[in-house]
This record gives C-alpha cells, sequence and structure tokens, in this order.
C-alpha cells in the first residue's frame, strides 16, 4: 500500500482522464493553436501589411524612402499605432524614411508616435545651440542662425548615451534653403580610406569645449544644473574631464568613439561628432573672432586626434568628401514628417532664408557600450 494508506490505482484507472479535465485540455489546445496561427499569420505580413495605408512614393537612395497615404484623410498616428513594425523595419532596412501627406495634428502627436516606435525620451545634455521646448519632449529644431550651414553629424553623438531614433515635423517651410541633408554613414564608412577608418576606429577622438559665461551656452544652461558639485557628479558618470577658467569660463575634455556597430542590422557605421564640432566648421567671422590666440581653449568647440594631435586638413577633406558623395536632401514641405536611425544616417541643414518651423523629438536611448564593436573606445563609467 502507498505512503499515507491511499488505495492504489489500476493502471486502467490511472490513465483515464475525467470527462471535465479532457474537455479543457481540448480547450486549451484548440485556444493555443490559434492564437499560434495569428502569430503566423502576422509574422508572415509584417512589415508590409501597411499597403492599406501606406504608399511608396518614388525611388530614392538605397537609405532613404518616401511614402504618401495609400487614400485620402490617413492619419499618421494611425499607421504608427498599428503598423510600428513595419515602421521598425523599414527603418532598419534604410535609415531614414520621410511621410508626406499625411494627416498630423501638431506637435504632441510627434510626442506620440515617439511612443509607438520608440522605447523612451532619450535626455539631452550638453547643450550645443538653443532650442525651446514646445510640449513635452518635443522642442524646436536648432535656433543656430539661418545664414549659416550646419555640418552632419548624429545627434548627441558626443554624449554617453545618444538617441537611437529622431522625428522631425515641419510647420512651416522657408522661403529658400532650409533643407535637411542626410548621409548615410554606412555608406561613409565604406568610403573612407583603410588608414583613416582603421585608426579612428580604434582610438575615437578627443573633443575640447569650452564655455563662456557671455559667449555661446553657459555650462549651466548645457548640462541642465547650477551647481558646481552637480557638474562634477555628470561629469564623472560620463568620463568627461572638468578644466575650470578664471571668470566661471570652463573647459571640457571627453574620449568619445568614431564608429558603431548598429545594434539591430550589425553594420558598421560613421556615427560622431569629431567633424562637426572641428574649428574648420566654424562661420568664418566665428573663427577669426575666436581665433586670435593660440589657445584651443578660446573655441567653444575643438576636435581632435586622441593622443592631442591636430586633425589633418586633408583627413578633414576625406571625411567632407565622404559625407558629400552620400548624401541628399530633404526640401521640407508643411505636415513632413521625417524619421531618421541616428546611428546610421547623419543630418546637417542648409541655409535658408524667411521663417522655418521645425519641431523635433528624439527617443530610443542608446549606451555607447551597446554599440557593440567599439567597447575598446568607452569611457569608464565611475
Amino acid at each position: 500500500m502507498p505512503i499515507g494508506g491511499a488505495p492504489s490505482r489500476s493502471s486502467s484507472a490511472a490513465g483515464r482522464r475525467p470527462m471535465g479535465d479532457m474537455r479543457m485540455h481540448e480547450w486549451k489546445k484548440r485556444l493555443l493553436h490559434s492564437l499560434s496561427t495569428q502569430e503566423t499569420r502576422l509574422a508572415a505580413v509584417a512589415p508590409d501589411d501597411w499597403s492599406h495605408l501606406v504608399a511608396p512614393d518614388g525611388d530614392g537612395p538605397t537609405f532613404f524612402s518616401r511614402f504618401v497615404p495609400a487614400r485620402p484623410g490617413v492619419a499618421l498616428a494611425e499607421v504608427f499605432g498599428r503598423h510600428a513594425v513595419s515602421v521598425e523595419a523599414w527603418l532598419d532596412r534604410r535609415g531614414a524614411l520621410l511621410f508626406r501627406g499625411f494627416n498630423v495634428s501638431g506637435p504632441r502627436e510627434l510626442e506620440l508616435l515617439c511612443r509607438w516606435i520608440g522605447s523612451g525620451a532619450c535626455e539631452s545634455r550638453e547643450e550645443t545651440s538653443p532650442r525651446s521646448r514646445v510640449v513635452g519632449s518635443v522642442y524646436t529644431a536648432t535656433e543656430y542662425p539661418a545664414q549659416y550651414p550646419i555640418a552632419f553629424h548624429n545627434e548627441s553623438s558626443y554624449q554617453s548615451v545618444l538617441p537611437g531614433k529622431l522625428l522631425f515635423l515641419c510647420i512651416q517651410a522657408p522661403h529658400t534653403g532650409g533643407a535637411t541633408m542626410l548621409a548615410d554613414c554606412r555608406a561613409v564608412w565604406r568610403a573612407l580610406p583603410d588608414a583613416l577608418r582603421q585608426s579612428f576606429a580604434k582610438d575615437g577622438y578627443r573633443l575640447i569645449r569650452t564655455y563662456h559665461p557671455y559667449f555661446g551656452l553657459s555650462w549651466q544652461r548645457a548640462f541642465g544644473v547650477d551647481d558646481p558639485a552637480q557638474l562634477a557628479t555628470l561629469a564623472r558618470r560620463d568620463g568627461i574631464v572638468l578644466d575650470w577658467k578664471g571668470g566661471d569660463a570652463l573647459t571640457t575634455t571627453q574620449m568619445r568613439p568614431c564608429v558603431a556597430t548598429h545594434p539591430r542590422t550589425g553594420e558598421r557605421c560613421w556615427t560622431n561628432h569629431m567633424y562637426f564640432f572641428h574649428h574648420a566648421n566654424l562661420p568664418d567671422s566665428a573663427r577669426l573672432a575666436l581665433s586670435g590666440d593660440a589657445s584651443a581653449d578660446y573655441f567653444v568647440n575643438e576636435t581632435c586626434r586622441a593622443n592631442g594631435a591636430a586633425i589633418e586638413a586633408d583627413v578633414l577633406t576625406q571625411i567632407a568628401r565622404a559625407y558629400e558623395t552620400n548624401a541628399i536632401a530633404v526640401d521640407w514641405q508643411p505636415g513632413d514628417v521625417l524619421l531618421v536611425d541616428n546611428i546610421s544616417v547623419a543630418h546637417g541643414r542648409s541655409p535658408y532664408a524667411g521663417a522655418r518651423e521645425l519641431y523635433f523629438a528624439q527617443t530610443d536611448p542608446v549606451d555607447w557600450a551597446q554599440l557593440r564593436g567599439t567597447p575598446e573606445l568607452i569611457p569608464e563609467k565611475k
């Protein structure tokens, strides 16, 4: 007799299941089969199941696609809300997507779009040019003077954490100029000479910034803190060296990577601010005004090689050529929404005249440590 004194059952009795249990078992099997069938069907049609809402609009370079509504009155919120998988699949496949002609209500909707295709808002630190908050995590595009171009860069790539995706919404296009320039960072990487690629992929670059109390952004505005002790904490976390000057001026130095491996596609990308922050990209008037002393402290922004050596003029020329030969211009129309993969596509801006009103949001925070393939370039967190 089994332990506990319970009578043993015959093998035939043990093999029988009560009818209620049998019915429950069969019901579960049917439910699981139904769910599995639905998942298989959805996986088979994604990411192309949005054709009833979205249609491609012409051919373009391999890293850019433009879409228009498949029928009148399609809201972009419906596209992103119902087909976020399709949006992200196309973004990984291309790098930049322009949605033109869709119903978009305004900046608050831009924040909603970010929630559907992103993993969370990305904090802006170490600001370089003024911008104004519109609503939530939506800001105006940079308020850098209209008469100057903005060189190619990957948004906030000089931070230890950068946004993976960017969203732009055009409210008013300028009278002339003002195109957003896009460059394929995968193609830029392939176009650079081997010696240049190897050098900067191994060592990265050094970024030196000086915050003046009466010129450019103050350190208080750039970092969003007023207390030097708070700034010191942020600096230790992000691998930034602080060097205080007289009169509340501050110079910061940090080492940052030049090359990223895309976290989803595995592609190597030329992702950095090295060219953007070099003094050669300053407007002539500003460069002349700031070069009266040999000290780099008088430049608001400057980049150099990781060992402190100057970046050679021919290197800058080669980088500029690689950007320009792998770039397109997006001429804005009101209501346009541009989605950019910030790891694989760099952006800039051409000069313009007339009012230009663009809103901007960033999402999907990515730590440089996640951009595998460059671990030797990641500053140690303290």
